[in-house]
């Protein structure tokens, strides 16, 4: 493009091509873009000067080159002036999609405070509901299988105060070595026996806490870099600045689910992640919530260990199960695990009771003798009848069994759920995470207004169920339809054709040697990916920290999915094939009268390139 000395030789020269009338003409139109904005525009040159210039010209090829360069110019400023209207048509779009999801952030802010607040009860209510839960936990059952094992744990947690016969019994096994006890072979897996080593060799249970850690911080420095004002920065700033953006990319993965994140693991460490995709989730959740705020690795877990390295939180060690028990290891030490629950849910029960009576036989025949004295029920089982319930809880505690009296008493938490078991709604679930949180109030001495015909305290209506919520929006295809439609009638229609048009002005100021034409007649997607970006952060982080319960956190993150998904502005983009098959049509249509048809309008062009990439509008 003609700058200023070059202009002036322009001026003043008696004969013009139709190239350089047709290049001043575009010259023209960016020196006004440039302007924009500004009070005082100062013109490129006088309208009498251009008219001097274009009825200089007289060949048949300086009229149809200008004629191509007018047309481009024309073409251009009807294309960038429809795009400066779609500059506010994303805004208008954004807007109303970031305020909803902010209006959602603000209702779960509001819950957690309602939640935060005793549930309130009046006394009479609280009395009744407190006998109609101990009856039913008066009804549960236990079965023979069950029963004993839940005996050894109460027996073990009780000590000097658990039956003679069973205290004597369990006494006996501080004798007996680990060894010679099958349960022991997974007993270091289990209570994580083990050490990690660094790539050198170095090994955690050959450091104190304190020199792992700074191991591990000299290992993380040693592959990070990071340099503040032209000087290295502390550790502190480093970790902080490499962590903001792994863990945007861990909600990010959290929200894309068990899919995404096997396939980083596998691409960049070649290693697979094992188990189901809930577990996979529950992995990276485990990372979120343990080890975001310093370096080193997550509580032990094979996936968490592989994910975080995947993401780089942790640094490269191995983690390694002793093969040898520990030192003095008795088959006392393996009780809780063999009586505990939650170890051997999963453990074919046959296959552990047989295991218990074989190596235990003296404890399994105290345990045995002590249910069969108490419990009539539990006498004369056959074998396929021991994991079948047999006797309520009741029972158990009308008959003196160690841990049952304690087991038909129910706590706050217990009332609430059984009171309001059945009925699914929100405000039974806000009752249960109340009464979990913070438990009951009791409130004496009520005012008529505050209690119905039974006595029951009239609990307030949620202000929330006026504004929008998660639950007021799931299954509602209109509002979701609405929310959808911000981003695929407004948001992206408009980025979509912003790029286009930035890709087809660098394509003819290539094609017709216009080299400012795509730095000047563009605009500037920036701040718009920046907010998107922001967006889906806000996004990620809502879907994590969502808040409730287990249960509830899983209902409303299905509810989000379905409501929101990121914004990708890379796929709005022209893609590579489409670029270069424009390039070659205009380089083709050069100066010619196919040109000046094809170049009127740009809107084909830009079409293209708009629908160019796979999922495209």
């Amino acid at each position: 493009m003609a700058n200023t000395n070059q202009l002036n030789n322009l001026l003043k020269k008696k004969g013009w091509t139709g190239e350089e009338v047709g290049k001043l003409l575009i010259a023209s139109m960016l020196n006004d873009i440039k302007q924009q904005g500004q009070a005082d525009k100062e013109p490129l040159f006088s309208q009498s000067d251009f008219e001097k210039m274009e009825s200089s010209l007289t060949s048949d090829r300086d009229y149809l080159t200008y004629g191509v360069y007018r047309d481009l110019y024309s073409s251009i400023i009807d294309s960038f002036n429809r795009g400066q209207g779609l500059y506010q048509q994303f805004y208008n779009g954004f807007s109303r999609l970031f305020s909803e999801l902010r209006e959602l952030e603000n209702a779960e802010k509001a819950q957690a405070i309602i939640d935060a607040t005793p549930l309130i009860m009046t006394e009479s209510q609280y009395k009744r509901l407190e006998a109609e839960a101990g009856e039913v936990l008066r009804g549960y059952k236990e079965s023979y299988y069950s029963l004993l094992f839940y005996i050894l744990e109460k027996s073990l947690d009780a000590g000097d105060e658990a039956p003679e016969p069973i205290r004597t019994a369990i006494e006996a096994t501080k004798e007996i070595p680990a060894e010679k006890i099958t349960f022991s072979r997974s007993y270091n897996e289990q209570m994580g026996e083990g050490y990690y080593s660094l790539p050198d060799g170095r090994r955690s249970d050959q450091m104190t806490s304190e020199e792992w850690q700074k191991a591990l911080e000299e290992e993380f420095l040693r592959t990070h870099k990071l340099t503040i004002n032209g000087e290295p920065a502390s550790t502190e700033e480093t970790i902080r600045e490499y962590n903001i953006d792994r863990l945007i990319k861990s909600y990010e993965l959290f929200f894309k689910g068990a899919k995404a994140i096997r396939e980083l693991v596998l691409e960049r460490t070649g290693k697979e992640l094992d188990g189901t995709d809930e577990e996979i989730e529950e992995a990276l959740n485990d990372i979120l919530n343990d080890t975001i705020d310093y370096v080193g690795k997550a509580r032990y877990n094979p996936n968490a260990e592989k994910i975080a390295e995947a993401l780089g939180f942790s640094t490269p060690t191995e983690w390694h199960t002793y093969e040898e028990l520990p030192e003095g290891l008795t088959a006392y030490d393996l009780l809780y695990l063999i009586a505990e629950s939650s170890r051997y849910r999963e453990t074919d029960k046959k296959k552990h009771l047989k295991a218990f009576k074989t190596e235990y036989k003296e404890l399994y025949t105290a345990l045995n003798a002590y249910i069969e004295e108490n419990v009539p029920k539990a006498r004369g089982l056959k074998p396929n009848q021991l994991y079948k319930d047999i006797v309520s809880w009741g029972e158990l505690a009308d008959a003196g069994i160690i841990g049952y009296s304690s087991l038909i008493q129910p706590d706050d938490r217990e009332i609430v759920q059984i009171w309001t078991e059945g009925e699914d709604t929100t405000e039974n679930k806000s009752k249960r995470l109340r009464a979990g949180l913070r438990g009951i109030a009791i409130l004496r001495n009520p005012a008529s207004y505050q209690t119905d015909e039974n006595g029951d305290y009239i609990e307030k209506k949620s202000p929330l169920r006026f504004f929008l919520s998660l639950y007021t929006l799931e299954g509602d295809g209109d509002k979701i339809a609405e929310t959808n439609s911000y981003i695929d009638n407004l948001i992206y229609p408009a980025l979509s054709y912003l790029y286009a048009f930035n890709s087809l002005m660098g394509i003819i100021g290539k094609v017709y040697d216009l080299p400012e034409l795509e730095e000047v007649a563009r605009f500037d997607t920036r701040l718009f990916e920046s907010k998107m970006s922001g967006f889906n952060g806000m996004l990620y982080f809502f879907y994590h920290d969502v808040y409730g319960n287990e249960e509830e956190k899983q209902r409303k993150r299905a509810i989000i999915k379905e409501i929101f998904r990121p914004l990708e502005a890379d796929t709005l983009k022209p893609s590579q094939e489409a670029i270069e098959e424009v390039t070659a049509e205009l380089t083709k249509l050069g100066f010619s009268s196919d040109a000046r048809k094809k170049l009127k309008y740009l809107d084909a062009f830009i079409e293209r390139l708009m629908n160019s990439r796979e999922g495209a509008l």
